[in-house]
């Protein structure tokens, strides 16, 4: 709609410009003025209509890659230095019309290495049910940290939903004891409390209590979108990432996130790019920048698999990323769909000389440990490749079919390998996940150990004409979606995401590239099993899958048992 009034537009402006040439050189006719001002008025019209149109169909966001201040000062210190930055840029973007603004986790405050920081840098959070304006002279801000208040006072200000990550402390009225949460809060356009998200899926932070289970932050607002919110880590766990997606009322998600990317499956933008892009969600990530550890990756991605705008830097700074995201209608729930995906403006990383990027180079990966992966290494001088290849002794199989261009007068630094996987994978230093996925990974030698490392400069030597990735998957307690990744750690583009309804509990998913690629780290289909989350690693073979289905029914049952 909006191309064809812009056209219009354009033929009026035509048409204007050549009656006011003439009407210039025919002054003398008397109706030369009206015509002018005619053409005026419906060209100035026109341009407010596009404009209100506009406005309908899309709404204006901004997600932050910030870089917490640490400068050797006390936690408060450093606490209110950051503060100061999240007026500023609270400011900054509500002079740029941004209708909603994301933090990322941990912005505030930084790591907690210390359960005594915490008491300074926490607040109590009003109900979010009761619409509290903290900056209003008529309450009793006693409760809650003045930080807290001033933040609902310079939103006010701004007119600007925010979404912002803190430690909130919550008093027990049984116990008398407190306790400390990863929280989120939202404020809306008069710096009121409208929502609360208490993170449910800690990881190594002993000094927060998880959140409710069946708790979902959901908040609408004044320009006709409802969001779902979750954190971090939770992107990977069924609560909340896909409860929340229970209510078709939502459309777009923000996530607050401070990630450390693990190769080859677990990098930021990779995971947020296919979570949006697998749940047709347009997804809000800001992340925490902290390079030399492995921490950053933020971006805006479109429900309809587009990547609007992503950001990743070696380079410990901090970044704002502003689009107009198109509004979409209520989700409908089927598993026959196909998705295109592609890149919708440039993104943050810059190509230096001799296909390096020495500023990406700096940023921090960590392999992720493949041994109970089975691997094919493929040869590259076939330039019509086909191999199935099926998890240990598993019936779960992969399918692969690619054209391949070997440039023999270039040197090869990356070695190309298959991997099938149907099992459980350990993720960071304690954490069990299930997993079912197939894919091509970029390794730096032949040894299996080797996949998930990078080189200094991006793969040369091979082009990737296309490539076809099937397998058959149950879509019970479980999520699929795309894993790509580039050199410069962005999302591939440029291929479809297939999902097909082949049986009852079966279901087909395939990629497949729409256009070559010549600089591949990842690219392959991502399965979470949440079924045989927190077992013991390993491959899950047909034979021992009733096994490890009463294994998670007895650890439910205490991990239950202990949370009561």
């Amino acid at each position: 709609c909006i191309n064809v009034h812009i056209k219009a537009i354009k033929i009026d402006i035509g048409t204007f410009t050549h009656l006011a040439g003439n009407n210039h050189r025919n002054s003398r006719l008397p109706y030369a003025p009206k015509l002018t001002m005619y053409y005026y008025y419906l060209f100035t019209v026109q341009v407010l209509f596009v404009n209100a149109l506009a406005e309908e169909l899309t709404y204006k966001a901004a997600v932050m890659e910030y870089t917490p201040k640490d400068d050797h000062l006390t936690k408060k210190q450093n606490f209110m230095e950051n503060m100061h930055e999240y007026i500023r840029y609270i400011q900054q973007a509500a002079f740029q019309d941004v209708q909603i603004l994301v933090f990322p986790e941990m912005g505030l405050t930084g790591s907690i290495t210390n359960w005594r920081e915490l008491q300074d840098i926490s607040t109590e959070i009003p109900d979010p049910d009761q619409n509290v304006v903290l900056c209003s002279n008529n309450l009793d801000n006693e409760r809650y940290a003045q930080f807290l208040v001033d933040l609902s006072c310079i939103i006010s200000r701004q007119r600007i939903y925010t979404v912002i990550n803190l430690i909130e402390s919550r008093l027990d009225n049984h116990s008398k004891n407190k306790f400390y949460h990863n929280t989120n809060i939202v404020f809306d356009k008069n710096g009121a409390i409208i929502a609360r998200y208490r993170k449910i899926n800690l990881f190594n932070e002993p000094y927060f209590v998880a959140g409710d289970e069946e708790q979902t932050a959901i908040f609408a607002t004044d320009f006709g979108v409802t969001f779902g919110m979750f954190i971090s880590g939770d992107i990977l766990y069924r609560h909340p990432s896909q409860h929340v997606l229970g209510n078709p009322a939502v459309t777009d998600i923000v996530y607050s996130s401070s990630w450390k990317s693990e190769l080859p499956f677990w990098q930021s933008n990779s995971l947020q790019h296919g979570y949006a892009k697998s749940s047709k969600v347009n997804l809000l990530a800001s992340s925490r920048n902290d390079p030399s550890e492995g921490y950053g990756g933020s971006g805006i991605y479109l429900a309809n698999g587009k990547v609007a705008e992503t950001y990743l830097s070696g380079e410990r700074k901090s970044k704002i990323i502003i689009q107009n995201v198109p509004k979409s209608g209520e989700r409908t729930e089927h598993y026959t769909s196909c998705q295109g995906s592609s890149a919708t403006t440039t993104q943050g990383v810059h190509l230096g000389i001799e296909r390096q990027l020495p500023d990406i180079s700096l940023f921090r990966t960590t392999p992720v440990d493949l041994s109970n992966y089975t691997f094919k290494s493929i040869n590259l001088l076939n330039k019509t490749i086909s191999e199935t290849i099926c998890s240990g002794e598993s019936k779960f199989c992969c399918n692969f079919h690619m054209v391949v261009s070997k440039h023999t007068t270039v040197f090869q630094n990356y070695i190309y390998k298959l991997v099938a996987f149907s099992g459980v994978t350990k993720y960071g230093t304690s954490k069990t996940v299930g997993e079912r996925i197939c894919g091509l990974v970029a390794c730096l030698d032949e040894s299996n150990q080797s996949c998930g490392g990078r080189n200094l400069l991006s793969p040369s030597g091979v082009s990737f004409e296309s490539i076809s990735i099937k397998g058959q998957f149950n879509p019970d307690h479980a999520h699929y979606q795309p894993s790509t990744l580039k050199f410069d750690l962005t999302p591939a583009t440029d291929y479809l995401y297939c999902t097909e309804q082949i049986a009852r509990h079966e279901i087909e998913v395939s990629l497949i590239t729409t256009k070559r690629h010549d600089s591949l780290l990842t690219f392959g289909i991502l399965g979470r099993v949440y079924i045989n989350d927190n077992t013991f690693p390993g491959t899950i073979n047909n034979s021992n899958i009733s096994r490890i289905n009463g294994l998670v029914f007895i650890m439910t049952v205490i991990y239950t048992y202990l949370r009561l």
